[in-house]
């Protein structure tokens, strides 16, 4: 099996903008939006659920997940900074996860995370995340039973 390009996370200064430009301009769609509660976990906006009734309960989105084919581009609520991306994935057979964890470079920071996926921040500062490649891109609500109650 081939690696493919599994998503790219950009920052966004106006999330709700950039979610309906991105739509626009490649057709893409929404696959979930999730938000930071208090605890500072993420939880996700069931399914149907809208920006308007996030903001009725409260909540504010920070991030908004969308799809097309398979390119799934996450953006977040944050300031851009010109050329640079806040994380790059990948993904890859899962035998293969565990290897290219021993045989990143030393200068590779391995960075903690659950669920069996592999995260390092380059020496340049880019962040990369390695996924099964047979493990659907989902939300952190999702596979973990974590949503917003609106």
């Amino acid at each position: 099996m081939a690696y493919r390009f599994g998503h790219l996370a950009l920052f966004v200064s106006n999330l709700r903008a950039a979610e309906a430009f991105y739509l626009q301009a490649f057709g893409m769609e929404v696959l979930f939006r999730e938000a930071v509660a208090d605890d500072g976990n993420w939880y996700t906006l069931r399914p149907g659920q809208s920006w308007g009734d996030a903001e009725q309960a409260g909540a504010e989105i920070g991030m908004v997940a969308l799809q097309r084919d398979e390119l799934n581009l996450p953006i977040f609520r944050g300031e851009p900074r010109s050329g640079t991306v806040l994380e790059i994935g990948i993904t890859v057979p899962a035998d293969e996860i565990d290897a290219i964890s021993a045989d990143r470079p030393e200068s590779a920071t391995r960075l903690p995370h659950e669920h069996g996926d592999l995260f390092f921040k380059d020496p340049y500062g880019y962040t990369w995340h390695i996924t099964n490649a047979a493990q659907p891109f989902e939300s952190n609500g999702a596979r973990d039973g974590q949503w917003l109650d609106l």
